[in-house]
């Protein structure tokens, strides 16, 4: 029995796993997931339960960076839960909201689930990720729509007030709504990388891909 434990974990492709947990981690200690938080709150602050909303959207995006729902739950409980509390949101919605959007991270890709599901049942990864990304389009739109939806009809819940924000946007707004630029160049490197074929889902997870895309550039200077 532990032989047979022993190799069934073994496979290279479960690497994936911890690699992608960590490179999420590494973004969380680098600030992404509140610059995500912050983005999406000063774009939809002017709606009423547009707190409630951000944290929908910042775990839509950090979804396509760590592939696990736990761990945006970890992420976000921190994050939001706070802002939210302290705009007198209901307890039990606040963090309904967060854990109910951190299951985002099972299906917009790079889901961990459909890497292993892929490598087990002998399933092009890639068609999985694209399979997944307009069901979690959808799902995260249902979810803002749920939020909106009982924000009028129980405005209690987020605070009671029309909105969380008056006026233009500043140039500190805009500032911003644009920091997590960051985060967008990853997941095009990692997800392009990944349909392309350059490199498989346990070298994305370990940032392999920005070496390969070094070493392809390096190489077609050298012809």
């Amino acid at each position: 029995m532990s032989t047979t434990a022993f190799q069934g974990i073994r496979e290279y492709i479960f690497g994936v796993i911890p690699l992608f947990v960590l490179m999420g981690l590494l973004s969380n200690v680098a600030g992404a997931s509140t610059e995500l938080y912050q983005s999406f709150h000063v774009l939809l602050r002017r709606i009423r339960g547009g707190l409630g909303m951000a944290t929908v959207g910042a775990n839509a995006v950090f979804a396509t960076i760590t592939g696990v729902s736990v761990a945006s739950a970890a992420v976000f409980s921190k994050v939001s839960l706070g802002p939210m509390t302290n705009l007198k949101y209901d307890k039990k919605f606040a963090l309904g909201t967060i854990a109910g959007s951190s299951v985002l991270g099972m299906l917009i890709p790079p889901s961990l689930l459909f890497i292993i599901y892929g490598m087990l049942a002998e399933v092009s990864v890639g068609k999985l990720f694209i399979a997944g990304i307009i069901p979690g389009i959808l799902l995260s739109f249902i979810f803002c729509l749920g939020i909106f939806v009982l924000s009028k009809l129980k405005p209690e819940l987020v605070g009671g007030e029309s909105s969380e924000g008056n006026g233009k946007w500043t140039r500190e707004d805009l500032k911003t709504i644009f920091r997590p630029w960051a985060i967008g160049i990853l997941v095009v490197l990692m997800l392009g990388g990944l349909y392309g074929g350059y490199f498989t889902p346990t070298e994305a997870g370990g940032g392999r891909c920005l070496r390969r895309v070094f070493d392809c550039y390096i190489e077609e200077k050298a012809e």
